[in-house]
C-alpha cells in the first residue's frame, strides 16, 4: 500500500481516513516525501499507535520495501526488523525511526527527531 502525505518543513501528514485500512489489513504503507526525499514506511502496533521508519538503505541508500514482517533491499538483500533494527546486512546501521502523532484527524511523523534502535 501507497500513502501520500503533505510535508510541510519537517513534518509529514496524512489524513487519518487513509490510514485506517492498516489497522484493519494489518500491513505497513510506504509514505512517499516527494521527489528525491526519500519515503519512510508506517507499520501499524497492536495498541493503535504506528511507528515511521525511514525506507533507504543504510548500505548503499536503495529505497527498501515491506516484506512480510520485514523491510528488505532489493539491491544488496540487507533485511530489516519492522523497528528498523539490521536483521542481515551488509547494511552497517538501523534505518531511523521518527515520532508519529495519532491524531483525530490526521497522523504526523516528526521528520527532526530521529532514533536508531541498537
Amino acid at each position: 500500500m501507497r500513502l501520500a502525505g503533505v510535508v510541510d518543513g519537517g513534518s509529514v501528514t496524512i489524513p487519518r481516513s487513509q490510514v485506517e485500512a492498516l489497522w484493519t489489513e494489518r500491513t505497513p504503507a510506504v509514505v512517499a516525501l516527494g521527489p528525491g526525499a526519500g519515503a519512510v514506511v508506517l507499520w501499524p502496533l497492536e495498541d493503535g499507535a504506528l511507528r515511521a521508519v525511514g525506507a533507504t538503505c543504510t548500505h548503499l541508500g536503495c529505497a527498501v520495501r515491506p516484506s512480510g514482517e520485514f523491510l528488505v533491499c532489493p539491491c544488496h538483500g540487507s533485511t530489516f526488523a519492522s523497528d528498523g533494527r539490521v536483521v542481515r546486512g551488509p547494511a552497517p546501521r538501523s534505518l531511523p525511526v521518527y515520532p508519529v502523532l495519532v491524531g483525530d484527524d490526521v497522523i504526523e511523523i516528526d521528520l527532526t527527531n530521529a532514533r536508531t534502535i541498537r
